[in-house]
C-alpha cells in the first residue's frame, strides 16, 4: 500500500526492513517505516520531502531526516542511497542500505 501511495517500488533491501522491523531508531539514528506517527512514516515524510526538495527525483522515498542542517536520506528504487540538504545537490552517498547501516 505504501509503494502504491508513492506510486513506486521499494528496493528490495528497503522491503525485507520493512517487513522484519517496521521502524528501527539506533545510534541517534531513526529511519522511516511503516507507522502511524506522521513524522516517521515512510509515505507522510516523503510526502512531505519531494513538496520541499523540488528537484528530487519521483523514483526516491526518505529513510531518513537527520534532524542536522536540513539533511534528508533518500534511497532510489534501485536501492543506492543519497542525500540532501539545502542549496545543495543530490549526492548519492552508498550503493545500499546496508552500506549505510554499517557506515
Amino acid at each position: 500500500m505504501a509503494e502504491k501511495l508513492l506510486n513506486l517500488k521499494f528496493d528490495k533491501e528497503y522491503r525485507q526492513y520493512l517487513k522484519e522491523f517496521g521502524i528501527v531508531a539506533y545510534d541517534g539514528h531513526e529511519l522511516t517505516g511503516l507507522t502511524k506517527s506522521k513524522r516517521t512514516n515512510v509515505v507522510s515524510v516523503t510526502k512531505e520531502e519531494l513538496e520541499a526538495v523540488k528537484d528530487a527525483p519521483k523514483d526516491m522515498y526518505v529513510i531518513e531526516r537527520t534532524n542536522f542542517e536540513g539533511i534528508i536520506i533518500w534511497q532510489s528504487e534501485q536501492g543506492a542511497i543519497y542525500y540532501s540538504s539545502p542549496n545543495k545537490e543530490l549526492t548519492k552517498i552508498y550503493d545500499s542500505l546496508r552500506e549505510y547501516l554499517l557506515a
